[in-house]
């Protein structure tokens, strides 16, 4: 079964509608609107509605029905039957309608299979006398009775697109799950041995064939990144059968120039291909004159043609991800000077598709072969392919780039290579996952880990954001902040710890102080314990200093040698000594040596008379004073500072008694 982008269900038979078929109720639209359908009918006389929307009771219906084939829109009671052939041929077609308000009243467009390569495809009509404001309001039903009390009943329909909205019909199916779907449009693709089970058309394929086919009747339209195997031909460069699986990858080529991709006249062109860039300004794809062009301009795509610009801005195509492009321009609509201008990416609709109707500004442009242009530099293109239909209206495609042509194209590249930038400069943070992208990488937060705004400034950064498994520790409670963060030093988390029993920190890591202080009690005493051993170290030294230095103890020692205290004399005749016991002025000149030479002129030596070599003259001035020491023994010992009288030996120096 046929399904949407997003496995909406699109199909429907009207063959098992028994009744009116509601499949959405909440329509409230306004114009400009715009709608399409596919649809394929076999019903012998083709007359009936297909479809109607709105509430006669809340504002306007509108209505779009068959009439022996041909199209035929009414608002309200009003009634405008188009010239444009009978569509009950048991082929595919596509309907586009376009309603815009006028001063007059409505004009209403309707464009047929895109008016790709067909005369009389679209035509305009107007309604007069709705002057009040149209609006669109209720259900949309399928299979309703017409005027003529007909119904139509072999005919399948498929995407039913309301401004851009795709319409899933599940919902509205569920009371007759027959109308599911469209088994007699299908038969053909499954009859036979299919291509690994999905069908004749492979996985990647869509398949179609008419209402009760014969087993040939079939064609097959490739998904996005795959095409039917390319043949070589003996007239041409190469040739593609319609019928054939899609099994082959579309081939990536990489654009260094310009590349022309051949010459079509303007007769209604529908134009697809993939591209995947990081460029936020480049030009795609141009016909020669300038007058299409499709451009990307800030990261989205601008489609010009006929200098008007259509344009999807939600859609973001510079992310270096592959997205499918199609695009369609018609010829001029008969009655009017406007063309159908179409955009859509990725096959998706909403935001990702735009439909609509432009004023031309040239009318002399498909009068003449025009050459499409690729110019996306330093870009990758893949599965370029222009849209055709073949003798049964069955959309098939013609594939401009491949490689049975690259040969002719100098500046393309087979190939789309990109370079690792996680190896090579690692650009993401601590708690970040370099993930390689083509061109470019993309940072994501480990498990466990989430973006979160830092304060002050509102950065994103990755931070811990589960409880699971629980990172706080003794026992905390973990708990994840919706929004908030909480910090700590350098650190932040996306969760709160609770913590119990005095600990503290992020994930309840340190504990109190009170705790650490008991822990360290030995401390305390062993300071004190130090503070007495050194106080009593510095007492017994200056207790033993003191003792000493008031017995007179040992002489200091000086390196290896020994010295005796020195005494001191002040310039006033005050002398000190030890720790100044004594203390009073001393005579020096009684200590003086007389200045009677000691000695006779001559010594007798051994009998022998031997002139005296030495005078008192040549005696040195401390030789004339005694050695202080004596003294400042009496002194100690209680005397004056007078030495007795019989301390000093007589003048004459009697050497015979010494020798």
């Amino acid at each position: 079964m046929n399904t949407g982008p997003l496995c909406e269900l699109v199909r429907v038979n009207y063959e098992n509608i028994g009744s009116p078929l509601t499949v959405k109720t909440n329509f409230n639209l306004t114009l400009p609107l715009h709608i399409s359908l596919e649809f394929v009918s076999n019903d012998f006389r083709g007359t009936g509605p297909l479809f109607t929307l709105g509430d006669p009771t809340k504002g306007i219906v509108i209505e779009l029905a068959l009439d022996y084939g041909r199209p035929v829109l009414a608002l309200n009671s009003e009634r405008k039957v188009s010239n444009l052939g009978s569509l009950h041929n048991n082929q595919w077609h596509r309907l586009d309608l376009f309603f815009n308000r006028t001063p007059n009243g409505v004009d209403a467009v309707v464009v047929v299979d895109r008016c790709i390569h067909k005369r009389r495809c679209s035509q305009r009509v107007a309604f007069t006398g709705l002057t009040s404001a149209i609006t669109v309001l209720g259900p949309l039903k399928l299979g309703s009775t017409s005027f003529t009390v007909h119904r139509l009943k072999e005919l399948c329909l498929e995407n039913i697109v309301v401004n851009s909205e795709l319409v899933d019909l599940w919902e509205g199916t569920e009371s007759s799950p027959l109308a599911r779907g469209c088994p007699k449009c299908e038969e053909a693709c499954f009859i036979g041995e299919g291509t690994d089970g999905a069908g004749r058309c492979g996985a990647e394929g869509v398949c179609r064939n008419p209402i009760v086919a014969a087993t040939d009747q079939y064609a097959c339209t490739c998904r996005p990144g795959f095409q039917q195997p390319i043949e070589e031909a003996f007239f041409a460069d190469y040739t593609i059968t319609p019928s054939a699986p899609c099994t082959q990858p579309a081939t990536e080529w990489q654009v260094n120039g310009p590349v022309s991709v051949g010459a079509f006249d303007f007769d209604g062109i529908t134009l697809q291909l993939s591209i995947r860039t990081r460029q936020t300004e480049a030009h795609v794809l141009r016909s020669d004159d300038g007058l299409i062009r499709l451009d990307i301009e800030q990261g989205h795509l601008i489609f010009h043609a006929d200098a008007v610009s259509l344009t999807l801005p939600a859609v973001f195509v510079s992310d270096g991800l592959w997205h499918a492009i199609q695009l369609t321009i018609t010829p001029l609509i008969q009655g009017s000077q406007s063309r159908m201008i179409e955009l859509s990416v990725d096959g998706l609709w909403n935001t990702f598709y735009n439909a609509t109707l432009v004023t031309a500004q040239v009318n002399n442009i498909s009068n003449a072969k025009h050459f499409l242009l690729l110019e996306a530099d330093s870009s990758c293109l893949s599965d370029i392919r222009m849209e055709l239909r073949d003798g049964r209206n069955n959309i098939y495609h013609d594939y401009l780039i491949n490689e049975l042509n690259q040969n002719r194209h100098s500046t393309l590249v087979k190939g789309c290579q990109s370079e690792n930038y996680c190896e090579s400069k690692n650009p993401c943070g601590l708690n970040e996952v370099c993930m390689p992208e083509w061109r470019g990488y993309k940072c994501v937060c480990k498990t466990g880990f989430s973006y979160r705004a830092i304060p002050p400034f509102g950065d994103q950064q990755c931070v811990l954001s589960s409880c699971e498994p629980n990172p706080c520790q003794h026992d905390a409670q973990c708990s994840v902040l919706s929004n908030g963060t909480v910090s700590w030093g350098n650190e932040t988390i996306g969760v709160l710890c609770e913590c119990t029993g005095g600990w503290s920190g992020l994930f309840c890591e340190n504990p109190m102080l009170v705790r650490s202080g008991f822990l360290n009690w030995w401390l305390l005493p062993l300071f004190f314990v130090l503070i007495l051993i050194i106080f009593w170290v510095v007492f017994c030294v200056c207790w033993w200093r003191r003792r000493k230095l008031k017995k007179g103890g040992p002489a200091f020692k000086k390196g290896s040698r020994f010295v005796e205290p020195l005494e001191t004399i002040s310039t006033d005749g005050v002398a000190k000594a030890g720790e100044e016991d004594y203390r009073g002025s001393l005579n020096l000149s009684v200590l003086k040596v007389a200045e009677e030479p000691l000695r006779p002129h001559h010594l007798t030596v051994r009998n022998a008379s031997v002139e005296e070599t030495r005078t008192s003259d040549s005696m040195t001035e401390a030789e004339r004073f005694l050695a202080m020491d004596q003294p400042l023994q009496y002194a100690f010992e209680g005397y004056d500072s007078s030495p007795p009288p019989t301390y000093f030996a007589p003048n004459i120096y009697d050497f015979s008694r010494h020798t």
